[in-house]
């Protein structure tokens, strides 16, 4: 069983799939921004397009408290949510590279190891001189160290690209918009706490 799947699992095979979901979640963080920034060009372009009497609501631009109803924040909300259901698990997928290295690392050991013990019972067996024998065993220890190294490093270095792109680019985005909304839902019920008691006021001839 164990040699079978030492076999299948091959220092070739795991640096496949690593550079398989590396390009994977490269894409899906980009998809991230892309339908993130999508979301904020939009809002940006209503607040331009609405921007009338003078209220503060998020985005830099002087407007109305209805420069978008709280319909259609909702509706922008909804896209936002979809966009970070994706980031969250592609955030997920971060963690596995390095696991799949470590992966390659035990895989390639064994093969070492196993094809170390064979060489030395097949020296043994066919009476070659201890020379020889330490000789293949070096070769087969260096190859099968190699192959372990290579797919702990791809890992590594696909698991450090990803995390880098994800804390000075993604997460900074999602903040930014989560951070975004919130701002919104409060000056939209402070402006709607004013636009209500100045109504009030005027009512009752204040």
């Amino acid at each position: 069983m164990l040699n079978s799947l030492t076999k299948v699992i091959t220092g070739e095979v795991i640096v496949a799939v690593i550079v398989l979901f590396f390009v994977f979640t490269f894409l899906g963080f980009i998809k991230v921004i892309f339908d993130v920034s999508k979301i904020q060009k939009t809002m940006d372009d209503t607040h331009k397009h609405r921007k009338g009497r003078g209220e503060y609501t998020p985005g830099g631009y002087k407007k109305s408290p209805d420069v978008y109803t709280w319909e259609e924040n909702l509706m922008y909300m909804e896209d936002f949510n979809k966009a970070q259901v994706v980031y969250s698990m592609l955030g997920q997928l971060v963690p596995v590279f390095p696991l799949l290295g470590l992966l390659g690392t035990v895989s390639g050991l064994i093969t070492q190891l196993q094809a170390q013990a064979e060489a030395e019972i097949n020296t043994v067996i066919s009476t070659t001189s201890l020379p020889d024998m330490v000789t293949t065993g070096t070769v087969i220890s260096n190859a099968g160290l190699s192959d372990a190294m290579v797919t702990t490093f791809v890992g590594l270095i696909a698991a450090i690209i990803l995390k880098l792109i994800d804390a000075f680019w993604v997460s900074k985005k999602i903040n930014d918009m989560d951070l975004y909304f919130d701002t919104f839902e409060q000056n939209y019920h402070m402006s709607r706490d004013k636009m209500m008691d100045e109504a009030e006021n005027t009512d009752q001839g204040v």
